[in-house]
């Protein structure tokens, strides 16, 4: 790493110098009235310590909550599906103890808050009683605005999480990125205007967990990039065309940035300050060059009605083992998956979307390192919608539901169904692979990718 751009204890460290001069063209969010807000929030519900945020949608504000309670070691339940699974876990956790931070107005957060007033009405509580344990927070702000804003700072806040030290350090860095001299965000921006499609994000293990998540969604909403969140820094990219980021916390004097990785860019510092920059350096980075570019993001939009039969994209299936597969002429799990990898070359991409449980089936997650080492090209993983890119190949992969208490089956279903909907319009190729038992359906997946290895 050769160049370096510091302030307020954040540095950004680039290979060169990319891109041409960029100017900041909006100033840090003032959130001076929000903090004795939250403290005062905070004491009236002080005697519920199970803290549950609910809701998905553009901005990362959920991303934010989870990547600042799980960096600052605080407890907080983060329902952002609509599958069951979580859900029904949740209710069942010190229901007497629980306040519900309902943010924006996604389809997932009206379910959940229904689901919450359902279980409290049940255990006898009062219209009174289940109301106090609510927290309304207004819809997401637009991406590139979020992480301090009330959608994730309430959460963290009731969490336990000293907001306002967030915000200091967030202070501290705003004067560096409205005057001249040294500024890591138009360091930042320079390299991601670089015209790279492809960003691949690895956390260093310098304590900030979560944060490449945000980060991968806020470039994608914001920038038409694609994120490829790595598992650790020895997960594969595939592709050679990727812009290598490594994320992490503040470092010490005479310590190599990069936690192992040789990157393009390391973005090292606290954590307000991260979010700060790197909002700051997308709006810079954003332009009219980009707006073709963007994706349509999925996350946002509103699940479409409870469908039947069976969608036109699904035409073609095999089963096998506990899986069935849609839209593919392969007749098994390992030639499904091999044609979508030859699908994505030369030039695509291979994008796989879990409508499972993110818990109870994270296991599925570990396709997107397998597969990656065989496509020769970049593979994605998110769960439940995401933002989508004009290109690319894409697996989505959907369970049956075992226990469905609160009627949320139906809602993920149709985001699923809606998701194939506008793929196929799209003309991407989309093949869906249900597992009738999710815990052998994904051995079975596993298993598959592992032989294509061979």
């Amino acid at each position: 790493m050769k160049e370096v751009e510091a302030a307020a204890g954040l540095a950004v460290w680039r290979a060169s110098r990319l891109g041409a001069d960029l100017t900041a063209d909006h100033e840090p969010p003032g959130l001076d009235p929000l903090l004795p807000l939250l403290a005062e929030l905070t004491a009236e519900v002080a005697d519920l310590d199970h803290v549950v945020v609910a809701g998905a949608g553009s901005g990362g504000t959920v991303l934010a909550a989870r990547a600042i309670t799980r960096t600052l070691g605080r407890p907080l339940t983060v329902l952002d599906t609509a599958d069951p699974g979580p859900v029904e876990r949740a209710i069942g956790d010190r229901l007497d103890r629980t306040v519900v931070v309902v943010a924006g107005d996604s389809d997932v957060a009206e379910a959940v808050r229904r689901a919450y007033l359902s279980a409290f009405l049940g255990a006898g509580m009062t219209e009174a009683e289940a109301t106090r344990r609510f927290v309304l927070v207004g819809d997401m702000v637009p991406a590139g605005r979020s992480a301090l804003s009330a959608a994730a700072l309430v959460p963290a806040a009731l969490a336990g999480v000293d907001v306002a030290e967030l915000v200091e350090q967030a202070r501290e860095l705003s004067a560096a990125l409205v005057r001249g001299g040294d500024n890591p965000a138009r360091a930042l921006a320079s390299a991601l205007s670089a015209g790279h499609d492809t960003v691949a994000l690895v956390s260093d293990g310098t304590g900030l967990i979560g944060l490449t998540d945000w980060v991968g969604r806020l470039l994608a909403e914001s920038l038409g990039v694609l994120p490829v969140v790595l598992e650790d820094p020895g997960s594969p990219v595939a592709g050679d065309r990727a812009l290598t980021v490594t994320v992490g916390g503040s470092l010490g004097a005479g310590t190599v940035p990069g936690g192992g990785v040789w990157p393009d860019v390391a973005v090292n510092g606290p954590l307000g300050a991260q979010f700060l920059v790197w909002e700051h350096a997308v709006s810079m980075a954003r332009g009219p060059a980009r707006a073709e570019r963007e994706p349509t993001s999925s996350v946002t939009r509103r699940a479409a009605p409870k469908t039947t039969g069976t969608a036109p994209m699904d035409a073609g299936e095999f089963t096998e083992g506990s899986v069935t597969g849609y839209g593919t002429s392969a007749g098994s799990v390992v030639e499904a998956l091999g044609a979508l990898l030859l699908g994505s070359r030369p030039d695509g991409y291979l994008s796989i979307t879990a409508y499972l449980d993110p818990v109870a089936d994270a296991d599925v997650a570990k396709l997107r390192p397998l597969l990656a080492e065989v496509a020769g090209r970049p593979v994605t993983f998110g769960w439940g919608p995401q933002p989508r890119h004009p290109a690319g190949t894409h697996l989505q992969i959907t369970g049956a539901v075992a226990s469905d208490q609160y009627q949320l089956g139906d809602l993920e279903a149709a985001q699923a169904a809606a998701d194939r909907a506008e793929l196929a319009r799209d003309g991407r190729r989309i093949v869906r692979l249900d597992l009738a038992d999710r815990a052998s359906g994904i051995v079975q997946l596993l298993d598959a990718a592992g032989a294509l290895r061979s």
